[in-house]
């Protein structure tokens, strides 16, 4: 049996999406949450982490880095990445176009804007055409499949479906002209493996 231990801080952040995959297929792993001060004296562990950051996967005597990379070696593994080259790709350019809205959220969140600042220019993005753009790329995709009463890449739920909740767990994206996607979520969240996890995180 394979031993897998996920290796993160204790929040959401880059890992979340393959903490529920793991949840989802009923997989054990180990959901090793790394404290601030323990990140501090082992991040130079050269083995456990070889870019001197995480999240790592270790697979019994392998490290996988990477986060996008462990996600997508992590849902291979556990059937999470469609049924042929056609749905992986619909799949992979999702989970892109995900990674372009996390990528303008964290030049906001964490951009030394203040408070007040962070809710400005997030309601800004909200309303830009950018947002828009990719928000209704990822709606169109949806409602090819099953007119959205599936998941992204049809009737099988993949990793492009737990890379949307495990980024509507670290913030929460405007979706009041998405309500296809906000069904999704709610279908995903309804999973009774994935329920009983984010019932143990409410704690």
């Amino acid at each position: 049996m394979v031993k897998y231990t996920l290796n993160y801080f204790d929040t959401a952040g880059r890992a979340e999406s393959i903490r529920l995959m793991f949840h989802a297929a009923g997989v054990e792993f180990n959901d090793n949450r790394i404290s601030g001060e323990e990140w501090a004296k082992n991040k130079t562990d050269g083995k456990r982490f070889p870019l001197h950051q995480m999240p790592t996967l270790e697979v019994d005597d392998n490290v996988i880095c990477q986060s996008s990379a462990i996600a997508r070696f992590v849902a291979r593994e556990l059937g999470f990445y469609g049924n042929n080259s056609l749905e992986q790709a619909v799949i992979d350019q999702v989970c892109e176009t995900f990674s372009d809205i996390g990528a303008e959220l964290i030049k906001i969140i964490f951009g030394g804007n203040d408070e007040e600042a962070k809710k400005t220019k997030l309601q800004e993005f909200y309303a830009s055409d950018k947002y828009k753009l990719l928000m209704g790329f990822i709606s169109k995709t949806l409602k090819q499949h099953n007119e959205g009463k599936a998941f992204i890449a049809g009737e099988k739920i993949s990793i492009a479906d737990f890379v949307l909740v495990g980024l509507l767990c670290m913030i929460e994206l405007d979706l009041k002209e998405f309500p296809e996607i906000s069904a999704l979520r709610e279908r995903v969240l309804s999973i009774e493996n994935i329920k009983k996890y984010m019932d143990t995180q409410k704690k």
